[in-house]
């Protein structure tokens, strides 16, 4: 009997295990649906589809990233905060979700915070949008009205990405 229980138990996680990817994939799907409203204005979709992302898979960083966003855009900032927070916890390779978090702090004013967390993206060598983050933190730096700071990530941000010598830094 106990034998039966066991395999039966085995089997069942095997079954799961073999769901994983395509529940995996379907979160993937859920979040890029989502954010796709998002970004037409079709908030009760939006969220509807980053939530079913977060129920298939609550550990998957990317969706924590993208409710984030959702969630700012609605005003709940503390929603907002903490699922930045599950998305840093939660992602492999956090320069991206740290670019987030560090944008999201400068729209709220959080400057210094967000230079912190622009700084922690940069830390993350495997994150391929370096340009992308000094030129964040050079926005955000003007915000502060740190003019010298901001010439120098944007001086970094058009060496990582000469197709940015628009900025204006001079």
């Amino acid at each position: 009997m106990r034998c039966k229980a066991l395999a039966i138990i085995f089997l069942a996680l095997s079954l799961i295990a073999c769901m994983d990817p395509n529940t995996h994939r379907a979160a993937l799907l859920n979040v890029e649906i989502g954010k796709n409203y998002l970004e037409h204005g079709q908030m009760e979709l939006a969220k509807q589809k980053l939530v079913h992302a977060l129920e298939l898979q609550p550990k998957l960083a990317e969706a924590h990233s993208a409710i984030s966003y959702f969630y700012e855009t609605v005003g709940d900032i503390k929603e907002a905060e903490m699922h930045h927070d599950q998305a840093i916890r939660y992602g492999s390779g956090k320069g991206s979700f740290y670019n987030n978090y560090g944008t999201f702090l400068c729209r709220q004013g959080r400057l210094q915070e967000a230079d912190n967390a622009f700084n922690k993206a940069l830390k993350d060598k495997k994150y391929i949008r370096t340009a992308e983050v000094y030129e964040n933190a050079g926005i955000c730096a003007l915000k502060q009205q740190d003019v010298a700071k901001a010439r120098e990530y944007f001086k970094n941000a058009v060496k990582h990405n000469p197709k940015l010598e628009t900025i204006k830094y001079e």
